[in-house]
């Protein structure tokens, strides 16, 4: 008898005892956060990056405890009743209104080259496709993943299964934040105490900073939502607002975690770049974070230089560690 939550996989590998199959809630939960532990560690995944972090058990229990029971976006795969790997799918919708679903995949290393992660991106592929023709979508529709400069199995993967990479992100880190020299703001600039009443107007600087950018998530409400989930969930003391009167122009949000400072927007309206602005909301901001004992600090940005921000960071002090990987697919 089949079971309703096992996933039929075409081209499912010739292993004895090995299972795709749906998310059955607590009893999985321990056995994917070990093998999330392994991949990092045989992947070289740096627990200090904002970028490819490690979740601490504690936070890797509460993200999936609510989760769904078979939840459709989410693929188990086991071996003889032992979960070996998982895949994660995500998806949001980008200002020309394509949609974007993004897939993520972990593989114990012992598991890798028998064919087994080809089939979980074949499978989320096929489930992404189910999601596409349930919700009726019309618009462009792109597949995502990424893997960093030192996960080698990954990249390898994307390559073969046709992703191009679209953007290169630069990992990089600060050690000594005690340092910074000041920066000086243009004379009509006013820096503010963050509040909650704050948090539209610092979205709205976010969303107008990326209104060129390509593949920028659809500014609506719904974003405006993740933002405050994802990105303001922290001390509003090391956030730093740039304001022009009552109108907020730029902003550096900055967390920290594991003693290590996370610079994970800095953001400057256009019509305001190219002025000073970041520099001095940034060195403010990192100099808050000196000033409550932490020493070092982590960004990323495009390896490109894309408007000159992997410059500003570079002047400040700030290095390179590694690079990240972000691929697209045109779904068929």
């Amino acid at each position: 008898m089949v079971r309703s939550d096992v996933f039929q996989v075409v081209d499912k590998p010739q292993v004895q005892g090995l299972v795709f199959r749906k998310f059955r809630g607590g009893s999985d939960i321990e056995q994917m956060w070990r093998v999330r532990q392994e991949v990092a560690k045989w992947d070289k995944v740096d627990p200090q990056s904002s970028r490819e972090s490690l979740p601490t058990a504690e936070e890797f229990v509460k993200e999936w405890t609510g989760a769904e029971i078979g939840n459709p976006d989410c693929v188990i795969v086991e071996k003889d009743n032992q979960v070996i790997g998982y895949s994660r799918i995500h998806w949001w919708t980008e200002k020309d209104d394509k949609q974007v679903y993004l897939h993520l995949g972990w593989l114990l290393p012992g598991w890798r080259n028998q064919g087994i992660g080809t089939a979980m991106l074949h499978l989320c592929q096929s489930l992404i496709g189910e999601m596409v023709a349930r919700d009726g979508i019309t618009s462009k529709v792109e597949l995502a993943a990424n893997a960093s400069s030192t996960e080698q199995d990954a990249a390898r993967l994307m390559e073969a299964e046709g992703y191009k990479i679209v953007n290169n992100l630069s990992d990089m880190v600060l050690s000594d934040l005690s340092a910074l020299v000041p920066a000086n703001f243009p004379a009509e600039i006013e820096v503010r105490p963050v509040t909650t009443e704050h948090f539209r107007a610092i979205y709205e600087v976010y969303a107008d900073a990326y209104s060129t950018y390509e593949r920028a998530q659809k500014p609506d409400e719904q974003a405006f939502q993740n933002f405050v989930t994802y990105d303001l969930a922290g001390d509003t003391g090391f956030y730093r607002v740039a304001w022009s009167g009552e109108q907020a122009v730029g902003i550096v949000l900055c967390h920290h975690r594991n003693e290590v400072g996370t610079v994970d927007q800095v953001e400057v309206r256009k019509a305001f770049q190219r002025r000073g602005i970041a520099r001095a909301l940034l060195t403010e901001a990192l100099q808050e974070l000196s000033a409550r004992g932490i020493q070092t600090a982590r960004l990323y940005t495009a390896a490109n230089n894309r408007e000159g921000a992997r410059s500003l960071y570079e002047s400040l002090g700030f290095r390179e560690v590694k690079q990240h990987y972000l691929y697209r697919k045109t779904l068929n």
